[in-house]
C-alpha cells in the first residue's frame, strides 16, 4: 500500500512539472501568435491606405510632426523610412535595443543611450517618437518615459488608425 502511494505521489510531481512545462511553452506560443496577428493588422491596414492614395508621411506632415525617431530598426521600422523618403519627414534616428546599423546610414541609439541623448541636446529637436514594435507598445512607452522623454511618443498602428478613419 505504501509503495501505491509513493508511486501516485511521484506519478502527481511528475505530471504536475510536465503540466507546468507545457503551459509555459503555450503561452510563449500564444504570445507570438498575438504578436503576428498585430502585425498582420498593421500591414493590411497599411496597405489599405496607401491603396486610397494616404500616406504616414503626408499624416505627420499635416499635424506638425517633421522630424520623428523610430523606435524599432527592424522590418516594420524599414518599410516606414522607406515611406517616408518620398516625403519631407526626416529621422533623426533609430532606437532600438538590438539593432545597431541600418541600411540608411541614420544613428541607431540603444534605450540606455537615449537619456544621454535628451542631455546633450541630440533629441530635443525630435518631433514625436513613432513605435513600430506596435505589440510591445505599452512597454517600450513607459521605458521611454523612464529615460526622460518629454516628445510625444506614438503606436505606428495608432497613426494608421488616425489616417483610415479621418
Amino acid at each position: 500500500m505504501k509503495y501505491f502511494i509513493g508511486v501516485v505521489i511521484v506519478f502527481i510531481i511528475i505530471s504536475m512539472l510536465y503540466t507546468k512545462m507545457y503551459m509555459k511553452r503555450y503561452f510563449k506560443v500564444l504570445e507570438e501568435r498575438n504578436v503576428y496577428k498585430s502585425y498582420y493588422h498593421l500591414l493590411l491596414n497599411w496597405q489599405a491606405i496607401q491603396a486610397e492614395g494616404r500616406s504616414v508621411g503626408e499624416f505627420l506632415l499635416k499635424n506638425g510632426m517633421s522630424n520623428i525617431a523610430i523606435y524599432g530598426a527592424g522590418m516594420i521600422g524599414g518599410l516606414l523610412e522607406k515611406e517616408l523618403n518620398n516625403c519631407e519627414v526626416n529621422i533623426k534616428v533609430y532606437i532600438d535595443q538590438k539593432c545597431k546599423l541600418v541600411d540608411s546610414g541614420t544613428e541607431v541609439i540603444d534605450l540606455a543611450s537615449v537619456a544621454n541623448k535628451i542631455d546633450n541636446g541630440q533629441i530635443s529637436d525630435v518631433d514625436a517618437i513613432i513605435i513600430t514594435p506596435v505589440y510591445h507598445f505599452r512597454r517600450i512607452k513607459q521605458e521611454l518615459l523612464l529615460s526622460g522623454i518629454s516628445q510625444p511618443i506614438v503606436a505606428l498602428d495608432y497613426l494608421i488608425w488616425q489616417i483610415k478613419n479621418s
